[in-house]
Parts: C-alpha cells; structure tokens; sequence
C-alpha cells in the first residue's frame, strides 16, 4: 500500500494544501543532507517567469472583520479569480497607496473553497505564494479593515515549473524517513569532525554524545563512513510528531486552558501570529506599537514586531531596550510561542502585576517572535502524513503537496528560503537550497561552526548579512541599541552567553554575563554555559550583538532536556514557559522578566545623563568594522580520518581566506524632557573586545534643533559609569542646582552684564543661590566650554539665600560672542563639598537700524 500511495502522489500534482505551504514533493537529488533540489535540475525545470499583472482592486468601505477564515461577499472585500495557465508557482502581492490603512489578503481554492495561502500583516503590504497545476482555478480576496483608502493594487506573477521534472530530479516521490540518532563522540574533535558530515547536529550536545536529525539512509550511511556510533532514539519523527498533534488535540477538548496568559494548548500558524500582534496592537494602544522593519524577508513577507511600554507613542525618552528575538530557524516552532505568551504577558499584566507594570514604566520591550518568516511559513503549514493512511482523494491531496523535501518532512526545514545556487528568485521554499539565518551575521562569519557547503544546515551564507531576514534584525538593534537580548532557539535547555568561538577565551564582561545567564538558569532548569562550550560557532546574532553594541546577548535553547523541535504543546511550550516541578511559577517567564530588568541594571549599563534646552533631539552615532574569522574557502572532503581522543583542533577547514572588515553604523537617538534634564541609558561606548586591547571608543552625540545640529560633542562612557553632559545647543540650559548631603539646595544663574559691558569693565556679575543652609568658600571659575582655559572667577568666603558675585576676567582676555562654561565650587558649614556646572551663551548686542 505505501509504495502505491508514493507512487500515485508523484503524479498528482495540484494547488498546494495548507495554509502558506509550497509545493515540496520529493527529496533533494544530492548526495549531502541539506535543503532544497539539485540547482541545475531545479533550473532546468524553471519554464519561464511570466511578466507582473496588476490588477487595481476596490473595497467600497472598511470592516474590521477577519480575512482568513472564508470567502465573503460583502463591500469590504474586492475579489480577483485567476485560472493557471500552466504548471508552476504563483505569488500573489498586494500593496496600498497613501492612507490604505490595514488591509489583508486570503487565496482560496475556487471548487473547495479552501484557503491555501494568506497574509495578514499590520499594513497593505501583504504576500502570499502558491504552487499550481495548470487549470487550477483561485479566489483571491483583499479584505479592507481600516484606512480611507479604497483602492489597492494586487500584482501576481507566474514562474513557470515542469513540476514532474523536479520530482524526478530530486529522485521519486519515495519519502526517506527523518530520525533522531544520538551520535557517540570522544572529544571536541570528534565533535568537529561530525559538523564536517553535514549532517543535521541539533543543539542537543554534551561531552559525550550529540544528537542529529538523520533524514534518511544516506545521513546514516555517511555517520558510519565517517566511524561515528550511533544509537537511534526516534526512529520516525513524522510518527511522532503525529502523536504529539493528536496529544494537542486532545488537551485542546478538556476544559480549564493551559495555564498561559492565552490559555492555549496547539502551536500557532502563521497567520495567528499575524492576527495576534494586531490584535494587541488595537487593544493596547497606550503600551504598545505596531512596528514593520524596512528589510523584508527574501520572499518579500514583512518582518514585524511589538514595541512595549509606558507612553509608547510619544518620543524616545532615553530608556533602555530589552529585545526579545525568536525563531530563526524555520523548525523552532516553541521558541515563536514562547515569545507571543510573554507579549500578552505584558499587556495582560500591566497595572495588575506590580514587577510588570514597573517593568513597563521604565524599559522599552521589543517582543519580535518570527525571524525567518518565509521558513515558518513552510514548516508550519506542512502535513506530516502517516503513508498507512486510506488512500482516499483527500489524503492523496494531501501527500502530494506537502510530503517530503531533501529526504526528510518539510516541517523540519531550518534555513531560509534564499535558492543561493539557483540565480531565479521565483524558486519555490521547498527547493531553495537556503542560508542560516543565525550564521550570517558578522561577527566572525566564516569561522568554525559555520559551513561554506550550501548544502549543509549550517550553511553561514555568500557574505556576512547578506540575507534580509539578517538585515533586518541588524537594522532593528542598530536603531535601538538594545542593553539586553535573547535570542530563542529550541530544543536543548541552555541558557548560552557570549562568546560563541574557543579561540576568544572569556568575555570582558564574563562575571556580569554569568550572573545573568545563572539567574535565568536557575528560573528554567536549564544549563548555563559559555556558547562554545555547546560547541564553536560564528556569526550568530548574541556574538554580533554583544561585540557590536556592548549590550548583553544571550541565546536560550529552549528544553525540556532529551525534548524535540516540535513535540507535545504540553511539555514543550507551557511547561517551559510556566514552569514545572522544581521551577514551577517562573520558567521562561521569569528569565525574560530578569533580561528585561537587567537591561536597567546601572552595573550591566551606561548612562549618559545633563541637561540641554527642552524638546531638542540627542542623536547618537558611531561607526567600526566588524571582523569575520579568517574565512574557511575549502573545506575538507569525506571520509575524514578519526582523530585522536584528546585531539581538540577541528580539521574540516584546510583552506582559510583572509579576515574580511564589515562597516558597520550605530544611530540612536532620544528627545528632550520639558524640564531640560535628560538620563540616557546606553551600552558603553568602547566595544567588549576593543575595550580588553586598553582602546577607547568614543560616540558622536549630535544635538540638533529640528534638522540643524546646533552642537557636536565627543563622549565616552565606560560600564557601569554615567557621562555627565551641559548642552546648551544654541540655546538656553534650564537652571541649574544641586542638593547636596546636608539639605542646601544651591543655584548657578547667568552672566546678568551684557557681553559689551563685561568687556569693557573687565567683570560681570552672576547669581549664586544656597537654599536651606549656607556656602562657604565660594569660587565660580568663568572658561571655554570644554573647561581647558580659565577666563574669569568670582568668590566669596560665604553665601546664604540669594547673593549676586562679580565676575573678574584675567588679563588679556576679552570675550566673543558664543558659549562657555561656569562652575562653582564650595563647602557647606559642615565641610561637604558642592560642585555644580553649567554652560552660558553671551552675544553681541545688534545694531539697530533707522
């Protein structure tokens, strides 16, 4: 029966099943465990791309009214019916003009009247793919739910595919059965030596033994050649993920929910997700924010995210940033979940939770759950189904678009959708060779723990961020600066700080990471550890982030310990989350509290922290290069030769390129208050690893009126120190004081003399104020704005209340128009000392004219 079954489906070819499925019907032609088909055989079957058709389509009136789950009839929706033409792949995007609003899209089949695709993001920009057979016949409709806008333009394009060529390039219909196989190692080389299979390591790893997914004979085979023993621990993870799907549905018909805020007991689609973030979007509008980051995925699909916190809509006021980063790989479904039930954690709790609603008060949470959404959107939308089953025609419909890819199920797919080898955009996911998305970024690309084999898993990419996705993430911590990250991976129960390489030895920060990373340990039960204690690896996002911008990065992999990418929602997302047995009530839950809250911990930080006139904008930059690994070009051909026991040296590179320079740019800003007085949270400015050579790094600080700079400063700030600024800014500073221990509360006026005046009497006079007690020892030292030369002083042997000072210039000076800096000096009547600074700007009196 199942060899019937295989066979029947490498024939029946139809629209893809599935919510965002592709079509994915075989696997990969290689003789290397990877994604994707042979490039030339998938190039070959590429037909040819049809040209862009646009279609202008209008929605009289808005309803805020969900897209996804029908066909309707009603004024808030325009309708489009296509009939393929030809075999192939049809992408369906829609874009709104000015005012468009929120606009969603569904593709139906138009006999069934089921969906197949859609898209449901925060805007009108939405995308949505599916695979075809010729006379396929769809229904497409684009639901307006708010905007003035009427019109939107809907653009479909056809990209050709001899889609039997391709199953027979990739070798039949016969599906390889994926496994779990517990790899017996005797040392880090051997560790070395079997990411240099590649085949599929997950991050289940300790000193003895690592886990992989074997998609197939020829994964097993290759593990032999190479002398590894194996033990096989699941020996059908399609079987058991079936009865993990089924365990859901069972906990979904008992009554009571889960125990997390949403009460959910299945994994989300992607479309839920969609829905979700717009739904605390609308709900939440004075704690949170819609935000679509300017780099898409490669498919086109936006990537989006949450913005969390008190006055979300008004101006960056100088809090710090905790980013919360999930899912860079496609398979990693509980890392997703985890993320969205912290999202409604927030906004449930906030006014109701007390360390949540301080939480939101003085930190801005960034809550993105989908990196790699093309991926996902493939995974999580692919059947995994039991070849056993009755043949009838909806299981036949079923098989044939959604089975297997490169030997294994679709829903293991871990890399992106980039083709890489196959110069057609068009591809479809499910034979797009694809990159790592979490090793491309910068920071030591093309080191160990990476390959340069396209087909490979870990596959690091062309060139450092050179995948959107990546591109994106960059933009967003670039923008922000975050102080803290986590990015959420699964299925190993680690928490992993920085760095990811041996070679780098200990961070410079190492006692405040850890402190972190056990706290967070300590709340999940899981392992905390150096990252290259799991095994080496480069250009992943903690490494980049920390080394780039000095803020804490970390990586959770997500358990239980001996758990699966996609098992039982019971024990994989909510008992993680929640909490179970001896970390009942924290969990993940309590670890994204701890790296949310230490993004304020004045230990972990920097602050830069003055006063300037109310209302400018503080504007940050630097710029550096980031540098990669001395890049691996070859690597080294199976069978490797077994190393010795106690080798640590890895052997898969023998060719190894120069280190490449990536430029890299930071640019933050913050505005204001109305009082004048700022406190801004920042990492520091001198980079972690620059910092351990002795070297110094310096931000620009820009502070600008509107659009025009009106002062430029230099500044430097270490961890754990606050960089005290006076910027006047073309302006006027707010009035200084200063309290200090004994209760006085002191003021430092203006220079009262107009600048002529001071110039000619060779003196000005200023206030000096002491509320509540006395000053004695006065001294007011009139200089430059950087402080480097005296130009006048004032004193007096005491103050009480209000008292004017006269300001004597020293010899040979005479003052111009523009800024300078006063700061006085003095002691209480009990012997504290007082220090206070500010900045004044004298100018010329005009000439008035007839």
């Amino acid at each position: 029966m199942r060899s019937a079954v295989r066979a029947l489906a490498a024939t029946l070819l139809v629209v893809v099943a599935g919510p965002g499925a592709s079509w994915a019907a075989a696997p990969a032609a290689h003789d290397h465990a990877g994604e994707g088909g042979d490039p030339t055989a998938v190039a070959a079957a590429v037909r040819g791309v049809d040209a862009p058709a646009r279609t202008r389509l209008v929605a009289r009136r808005a309803a805020d009214r969900d897209c996804v789950g029908g066909p309707r009839d009603d004024t808030s929706v325009a309708t489009h019916r296509w009939i393929a033409p030809a075999d192939g792949t049809w992408r369906v995007r829609l874009a709104g003009g000015r005012g468009a609003g929120d606009w969603d899209l569904a593709v139906f089949e138009a006999t069934s009247m089921r969906r197949v695709a859609s898209s449901a993001g925060f805007g009108a920009r939405e995308f949505a793919e599916v695979t075809v057979r010729r006379g396929a016949s769809l229904l497409v409709q684009a639901c307006r739910r708010s905007g003035r806008a009427r019109n939107a333009t809907l653009t479909t394009q056809l990209t050709r595919l001899d889609l039997p060529a391709l199953v027979a390039a990739a070798g039949g219909a016969a599906a390889a059965r994926t496994s779990l196989v517990e790899v017996h190692l005797r040392g880090r080389a051997d560790l070395a030596r079997l990411e240099a299979t590649g085949v599929d390591v997950t991050h289940d790893v300790d000193a003895r033994t690592a886990r992989v997914l074997a998609h197939g004979a020829a994964d097993l085979r290759r593990l032999r050649e190479a002398g590894f023993a194996t033990r096989t621990v699941v020996d059908d993870l399609a079987a058991a993920d079936r009865a993990s799907r089924a365990s859901d549905r069972r906990a979904l018909r008992q009554a009571g929910g889960s125990g997390l805020p949403t009460g959910r007991t299945t994994y989300r689609q992607y479309e839920d997700y969609q829905r979700e973030l717009k739904e605390i979007a609308d709900r939440f509008p004075r704690i949170v924010r819609a935000r679509t980051l300017r780099n898409r995925t490669f498919q086109g699909r936006d990537l989006q995210y949450l913005e969390i916190s008190r006055d979300v809509a008004g101006p960056d006021d100088g809090r710090p940033t905790f980013i919360l980063n999930a899912l860079h790989h496609a398979r990693e479904w509980p890392s997703a979940e985890s993320a969205m039930e912290f999202a409604w954690d927030l906004v449930l709790g906030d006014g109701r939770d007390p360390r949540i609603t301080k939480l939101l008060d003085t930190v801005r949470v960034v809550v993105m759950p989908i990196t790699n959404a093309d991926g996902f959107v493939l995974s999580r939308g692919a059947p995994d189904i039991d070849p056993d089953q009755e043949t009838d025609v909806g299981f036949l419909y079923e098989l044939a678009t959604g089975v297997v890819v490169q030997g294994g199920t679709l829903s293991y797919k871990r890399k992106n959708c980039n083709p890489v080898l196959v110069p057609i955009p068009e591809i479809p996911c499910a034979f797009a060779i694809g990159v790592d998305p979490n090793r491309n970024y910068a920071e030591s690309w093309g080191g160990p723990g990476a390959s340069s084999n396209p087909n490979d898993q870990s596959f690091r990419g062309p060139a450092p961020f050179s995948e959107p996705e990546v591109l994106a993430v960059r933009e967003l911590v670039s923008g922000t600066n975050p102080t803290s990250l986590l990015t959420v991976h699964n299925v190993a129960a680690l928490i992993l700080r920085p760095p990811g390489l041996s070679e780098d030895g200990l961070a410079p920060d190492e006692p405040q990471l850890k402190a972190l990373g056990d706290a967070m340990a300590a709340a999940t039960g899981y392992t905390s550890q150096y990252g290259w204690q799991l095994y080496d690896t480069t250009g992943t996002t903690d490494d980049w982030t920390y080394s780039a911008t000095g803020g804490f990065g970390y990586t959770i992999e997500i358990g239980p310990e001996n758990g699966s990418f996609h098992g039982n929602y019971a024990e994989h997302v909510v008992d993680q989350y929640v909490g179970a047995g001896a970390t009942a009530g924290r969990g993940l839950r309590e670890a994204y509290l701890l790296a949310a809250e230490a993004a304020r911990n004045p230990a972990f930080t920097s602050r830069i922290a003055g006063r300037a006139p109310a209302g400018r904008t503080l504007r940050i930059t630097k710029t550096f290069e980031t540098e990669t690994s001395p890049v691996c070009q070859i690597a080294e051909v199976l069978p490797l030769r077994l190393g010795d026991p106690g080798e640590t040296s890895p052997t898969s590179c023998i060719g190894r390129g120069p280190v490449r320079k990536i430029p890299e740019k930071l640019e933050f800003s913050t505005r204001v208050p109305a009082n004048g007085r700022f406190e801004w949270w920042v990492n520091p400015s001198t980079r972690p690893f620059v910092a351990r050579t002795g070297a110094r790094e310096r931000y620009t600080l820009r502070c600008l009126d509107g659009d025009t700079v009106r002062q430029t400063e230099e500044v430097f700030v270490a961890r754990g120190e606050s960089a005290k600024l006076e910027l006047p800014c073309g302006g006027v500073l707010p009035a200084a004081e200063a309290t200090n221990g004994g209760g006085v509360k002191v003021t430092l006026g203006r220079i009262l003399t107009p600048l002529a005046a001071v110039n000619r009497r060779r003196r000005g006079i200023i206030t000096v104020g002491a509320r509540g007690g006395s000053l004695r020892d006065v001294r007011v030292r009139l200089s430059t704005l950087r402080g480097r030369a005296t130009l006048g002083e004032a004193r007096s042997k005491r103050v009480r209340g209000s008292r004017r000072l006269g300001v004597r210039l020293r010899k040979g000076v005479r003052l111009r128009s523009g800024t300078y800096r006063l700061r006085l000096t003095a002691k209480q009547a009990k012997g504290s000392p007082v220090a206070l600074t500010r900045t004044v700007r004298l100018r010329a009196a005009r000439k008035r004219g007839r």
